[in-house]
């Protein structure tokens, strides 16, 4: 599965990026976004299957590229955040993420089972 990160050089994204390239499922790619145009250029050229947003960015870059991206309805969202653990999916669901095998899941579409 290609992914594409859109980061902002957070410690966040540096640990998402070393641990989702231990998972041999997934090419992982990253990006710092500059604007609409590099991200489409990224995109075509990565054709990733899930982008990752780091909530670190700013409002307005987050919501540029999430107006741009759902023109492409084929790539899967995720918008990333440290807060509380939790990862924001940007179909509006909330998870909680405690453990890396979760986070696997949803980046890969599945249902996460919420532990005791």
């Amino acid at each position: 599965m290609r992914i594409l990160i859109v980061q902002s050089r957070s410690i966040l994204v540096a640990g998402l990026i070393s641990l989702l390239h231990e998972e041999e499922c997934f090419d992982v790619e990253s990006t710092i976004y500059k604007n609409k145009k590099h991200l489409q250029t990224e995109i075509n050229l990565y054709q990733p299957e899930v982008v990752i947003i780091d909530a670190c960015l700013s409002k307005s870059k987050i919501s540029t590229m999430l107006t741009f991206l759902e023109s492409q309805p084929q790539i899967r969202i995720l918008v990333v955040s440290l807060r509380e653990n939790q990862i924001q999916i940007y179909e509006k669901q909330n998870r909680e993420v405690n453990y890396i095998d979760d986070l696997i899941r949803i980046i890969q579409g599945e249902a996460v089972v919420q532990r005791d």
